[in-house]
């Protein structure tokens, strides 16, 4: 579970592993990001791309219009790896700091 807070705009990230050995995608990285009540914050957008001696890394800001009040997030990655499509769900918990 990852924690961000509310009000404010928070960069989530994914890392892609095949067979316990980072990898990249071969095909763009896609996020989605729902609330667990199935609101929709975003259907499909693109994942932005790190690239550390060949190796990616994805991200997203989780924008500040999902984080007005404390829920439960799913995030969604859509990528490819090894020839196949694959989904990775985070659970994002947004709460307020204290």
């Amino acid at each position: 579970m990852i924690e961000i807070y509310r009000d404010t705009a928070e960069k989530v990230t994914f890392k892609l592993y095949v067979g316990g050995v980072r990898a990249n995608s071969s095909t763009a990285v896609t996020v989605k990001v729902t609330a667990v009540d199935g609101t929709v914050i975003t259907a499909s957008s693109p994942a932005a791309v790190e690239t550390v001696s060949g190796i990616e890394s994805y991200s997203y800001i989780i924008p500040l219009s999902a984080t007005v009040k404390e829920r439960d997030l799913d995030v969604e990655w859509h990528y490819t790896a090894a020839s196949q499509a694959g989904i990775k769900i985070d659970r994002v918990t947004v709460v307020t700091p204290y």
